[in-house]
């Protein structure tokens, strides 16, 4: 019995290390170095997916947990959490942000929603040669002014869309969307119902890249 013991033991001490201690640790040690800049929502295993799965479910909000958190410590610039047994800080202060799309080499990125599809492949979560291709092409379109301008158009893209899916595919939802708006912005209404290869062109195009 007692090599038993021992073994199971061992087991329950590694899967303490791995799932608690090795994610918590830096974020104890990140926590005291920015005090009221840093809220700590760590959960073993789970992690920050589980703040948004909690927040969902007691909220019917994703986002509510943390915005609620983030209202009440107004000073607070990133929040502190876990994936598995990785630390994963999501920044809310503006230069941190700032600072992780100029340096972007110097910060993995991660999909806390684990889609395989255009949200892994868009701006915000490219790495490298991809997210400075993505950036030189749409740079120049994409300038505040410009979006500010095109603010009529998206608010019609997302009623014209909304009216005619029916939402079964959530992935295909947004990227008809987010495919709309980028193709009228560069190209006007001119390409409205353009297809490729029988699928929308928005669609289509956001698959190849």
């Amino acid at each position: 019995m007692e090599p038993i013991f021992i073994a199971i033991l061992s087991l329950i001490m590694l899967m303490v290390y791995f799932l608690i201690i090795k994610p918590l640790v830096p974020l104890l040690l990140l926590k005291l170095q920015l005090g009221d800049k840093a809220i700590l929502m760590f959960q073993p295993i789970f992690g920050f997916l589980g703040v948004l799965t909690k927040s969902i479910k007691t909220n019917n909000d994703l986002m509510h947990t943390i915005n609620h958190a983030l209202r009440k410590n107004p000073k607070a610039k990133v929040i502190l959490s876990n994936h598995l047994t990785k630390p994963f800080i999501m920044l809310a202060g503006s230069e941190y942000i700032k600072d992780s799309f100029l340096d972007h080499h110097d910060y993995e990125k991660m999909n806390p929603f684990m889609i395989p599809s255009f949200l892994r492949k868009g701006l915000v979560m490219s790495e490298g040669e991809s997210w400075k291709r993505q950036r030189k092409f749409l740079g120049t379109a994409f300038t505040f002014e410009k979006l500010k301008s095109r603010l009529p158009m998206m608010n019609k893209v997302i009623e014209q869309i909304s009216e005619k899916d029916d939402k079964s595919h959530l992935n295909d939802f947004m990227a008809r969307i987010t495919g709309e708006v980028v193709i009228r912005s560069f190209f006007g209404e001119l390409v409205e119902g353009f297809q490729l290869e029988g699928k929308d062109a928005q669609v289509a195009l956001i698959q190849l890249t």
